[in-house]
């Protein structure tokens, strides 16, 4: 199989994991992008956003994933919760406020 692109540094820690994540179980089931859009409703050009870390991908697609590669379901849905949260923003703190 190629060679990963490095992911963009600006990925949060929790995206790092999920993606690392993710292409392990497609390169355990030594399936190409090709084999993978063929074998769910994402394209070629879904799957490697998403697994070249530039496109969080949808709950779907990880369980999607989860099923054809014989991959821990429940354990990439958690990384894929975590991820989410930290790629949506709302895992962000508010900056501290000085009091008036």
């Amino acid at each position: 199989m190629a060679e990963w692109k490095p992911l963009p540094e600006r990925a949060h820690p929790d995206v790092r994991r999920l993606v690392t994540e993710m292409r392990r179980a497609k390169e355990a089931a030594e399936l190409s992008f090709s084999a993978l859009a063929a074998a769910t409703a994402y394209s070629r050009s879904s799957w490697e956003r998403c697994l070249n870390g530039t496109q969080l991908p949808p709950r779907q697609a990880v369980e999607a994933l989860a099923a054809h590669t014989g991959a821990d379901g429940p354990r990439l849905l958690a990384l894929w919760e975590l991820a989410e949260h930290a790629w949506s923003g709302r895992g962000r703190t508010a900056p501290p406020t000085t009091p008036s």
